[in-house]
């Protein structure tokens, strides 16, 4: 299970390019549609955030669905080009940063928790780093 919901995440990424050179609200943009393209799968991530609560006694197994996470690396390095193509300085450390306020956002809009205005935050994040 935990392998078919990273290629689920790979296959969302893969379908992303980021251009060398964009525009802070170019990249909330492309934060925002990836974030959509998550959502697009709320069974799957339904089932995700469920096994990271259940699961949160048992390290191992749950270190495959957070810091292990099979597709974690791309989504970091995926992070960290954007990042760099709109000129932050030290990407590679603002860059896991980045990938928890998506997955944060995924999780509100998943559960249904409250209303939120996801490129407001993720402008008002990435202006923070300029």
């Amino acid at each position: 299970m935990v392998e078919r919901l990273a290629d689920y995440t790979q296959e969302d990424l893969d379908a992303f390019t980021i251009p060398a050179e964009i525009t802070a609200a170019d990249a909330v943009h492309l934060a925002s549609a990836f974030l959509d393209q998550l959502a697009g799968r709320p069974d799957a991530q339904a089932v995700r955030f469920a096994l990271l609560f259940e699961l949160r006694g048992d390290r191992e197994l749950r270190a495959m669905l957070t810091a292990d996470a099979p597709v974690r690396g791309n989504l970091i390095e995926a992070a960290r080009g954007v990042l760099q193509a709109i000129g932050v300085s030290e990407p590679a450390v603002h860059a896991p940063d980045l990938v928890g306020l998506i997955d944060a956002l995924l999780m509100y809009r998943t559960s249904e928790a409250a209303p939120i205005e996801s490129q407001r935050v993720l402008g008002a994040y990435l202006s923070g780093l300029h």
